[in-house]
């Protein structure tokens, strides 16, 4: 099976390895929270260029780890096969979130706009985001139109840095020191 163009694919997490002795497998989650990853039942998986679908028959959080029985998968070599494998859905099937919220995919290149210089305001773009104990960060690269070549880490705090979210012009509006 092969992903169509128009099918924009969100990794989700990848599976570690194989947990115990009957079929279970210890997963990574790059959702936020990371139990999230566990509102969805069916999985496309992703290894070695292979797709596949699989359903989660049971799950767990287990000592800060996330462990997921899947089906039909019912011993450890089973349960190994899965190790390495990519979980992924595609951008259609995201459920739809409340107004003021977004994935961070769908920040990933906005223009970076500070709010108050005049000049050169444009900061960089949107590369990627991160999570730290204290808050989510957003990482902007330079593009040949900002102020400077400066790579930025910028806290998401929404009405302090983050001013407005402008999806459809794919532009972000913020308030901070360009010098930071």
């Amino acid at each position: 099976m092969s992903l169509a163009k128009n099918n924009k694919v969100i990794v989700l997490g990848f599976i570690k390895s194989a947990f115990g002795v009957k079929g279970w497998v210890k997963v990574k989650s790059f959702t936020s929270p990371e139990t999230n990853i566990l509102q969805y039942p069916i999985w496309n998986l992703k290894k070695k260029g292979v797709i596949s679908k699989v359903s989660v028959e049971k799950k767990t959080e287990h000592q800060a780890s996330i462990a997921v029985k899947l089906q039909n998968c019912n011993d450890r070599d089973q349960a190994l096969l899965y190790s390495g494998s990519e979980i992924f859905v595609y951008e259609h099937d995201l459920p739809n979130l409340e107004e003021d919220y977004v994935y961070y995919h769908q920040l990933e290149g906005l223009k970076v706009y500070h709010l108050k210089l005049e000049d050169s305001n444009l900061l960089g773009v949107v590369s990627h985001m991160f999570d730290t104990a204290a808050n989510q960060v957003i990482v902007t690269k330079p593009t040949a139109d900002s102020l400077d070549e400066k790579e930025r880490l910028i806290p998401w705090l929404t009405d302090q840095v983050i001013i407005n979210i402008d999806l459809n012009n794919k532009v972000l509006i913020v308030d901070w020191d360009p010098d930071f």
